[in-house]
C-alpha cells in the first residue's frame, strides 16, 4: 500500500519529462521543470543509490523504508531479491542541491553507473516517486527495444532528448 506522502511526491513528479543534462565534475544541474515541481521539497533531505539496471536513483529519504520494501516486492520472484535490496540499501548516500540546485554524485555511485570521466551526459527522468539519472548511451540501449522510436515517424532517441512530455 502507498502512503499519502509516496502518493504526494508521484503526482509532483507526473509529467516532469525526460531531460539531457552535461555533467560539471561529477554534479548534476536539475532541469528547470523538476526544481518548479520539487519546490520547497528541495529543502529537505534525499538519499541516492544504484538500481539494478545501471541507474542511480535519487528519493526522499523520508519514503525510504517505503521503497525499500516496495522495491523488494518487486524484486520478490528473484532467488537473489534480499541481497540485491541489501545492495541497495548498503550503497545509499545522503545527496544535498548545493546553491546552484546541483546534486553532486558520490564518486563510488558514479563508478557504478559509468558516469564521469568521458562520459559526460546524462538522462534525468522523473518516476513513481523518485529521480533516475541514467549515463546517456545507457538509456539509449535501454529506452530503444522499449520504445522502439528508431523504426517509428518520431525520428530517433536523441529527438526526444530534453522534450517535456507534459
Amino acid at each position: 500500500m502507498k502512503s499519502d506522502r509516496w502518493e504526494a511526491v508521484r503526482n509532483t513528479l507526473v509529467g516532469v519529462g525526460c531531460h539531457t543534462r552535461q555533467l560539471d565534475g561529477l554534479r548534476v544541474h536539475l532541469p528547470a521543470p523538476l526544481r518548479a515541481r520539487l519546490g520547497s521539497s528541495l529543502n529537505e533531505a534525499w538519499l541516492i543509490s544504484f538500481w539494478i539496471e545501471g541507474q542511480l536513483r535519487v528519493i526522499p529519504k523520508e519514503l525510504w523504508g517505503e521503497y525499500l520494501r516496495r522495491v523488494g516486492g518487486e524484486l520478490a520472484q528473484s532467488i537473489s531479491a534480499k541481497s540485491v535490496v541489501a545492495l541497495i540499501a548498503e550503497l545509499a548516500e545522503d545527496i544535498t542541491f548545493d546553491r546552484a540546485n546541483r546534486w553532486l554524485i558520490p564518486t563510488v555511485l558514479a563508478n557504478r553507473a559509468d558516469l564521469g570521466g568521458d562520459k559526460k551526459q546524462v538522462i534525468l527522468i522523473a518516476r513513481e516517486a523518485w529521480v533516475e539519472i541514467w549515463e546517456a548511451e545507457r538509456w539509449d540501449q535501454h529506452a530503444k527495444p522499449e520504445f522502439d522510436l528508431e523504426n517509428a515517424h518520431y525520428g530517433s532517441l536523441e529527438a526526444i532528448r530534453g522534450v517535456d512530455f507534459a
